[in-house]
């Protein structure tokens, strides 16, 4: 089931409202999890919580950006993941968009993530933890979302991903 989030008043890339239509390039990403973070600060989250939920936050829009909306599965060892975004761009412009939705009190936390690319098998990736997943250069975006927030869940496709965080006393 795919969560929609119509309504959209706001041109792209514009962080406005609770409900965000982002283009694909690296360099909004850093704009949103500023954003996302001030709202966590304005809800009375802590430093700390704030610190982590904003590295979970990014690695899922990198995720919906990189691996989502331009299929990239590997980078070069010399490259990193915006490097790798960049040169897909400069060879294939393309219009996909990530959405966000963002449900945000002083309580509990839910994010909604979602690419226009073809999904992937979340149940089949590797525990970036154990053996040889430890020398390879992702799967730990999923790491982070999973040990940050209370859950992780994706929609059947897996292009979307609902992060839930309850704030503990």
């Amino acid at each position: 089931m795919t969560t929609e989030l119509p309504g959209q008043e706001q041109k792209d890339g514009a962080l406005v409202g609770n409900k965000w239509i982002l283009p694909t390039d690296m360099n909004i990403v850093s704009r949103a999890e500023e954003e996302f973070g001030k709202r966590l600060v304005a809800t009375g989250w802590t430093n700390d919580e704030i610190n982590w939920l904003r590295v979970a936050f990014r690695e899922a829009l990198i995720n919906a950006i990189v691996h989502g909306n331009l299929s990239i599965k590997d980078k070069l060892e010399t490259q990193d993941w915006a490097e790798a975004a960049d040169a897909v761009l400069n060879a294939q412009p393309t219009g996909k968009k990530v959405f966000v939705k963002l449900d945000i009190s002083p309580y509990r936390i839910e994010v909604v993530v979602r690419d226009e690319g073809k999904g992937f098998d979340y149940t089949k990736v590797a525990d970036p933890t154990e053996g040889t997943a430890v020398l390879e250069s992702s799967g730990r975006g999923m790491l982070f979302m999973k040990t940050f927030f209370d859950s992780i869940t994706y929609n059947g496709v897996g292009n979307e991903v609902t992060m839930v965080k309850i704030k503990s006393d």
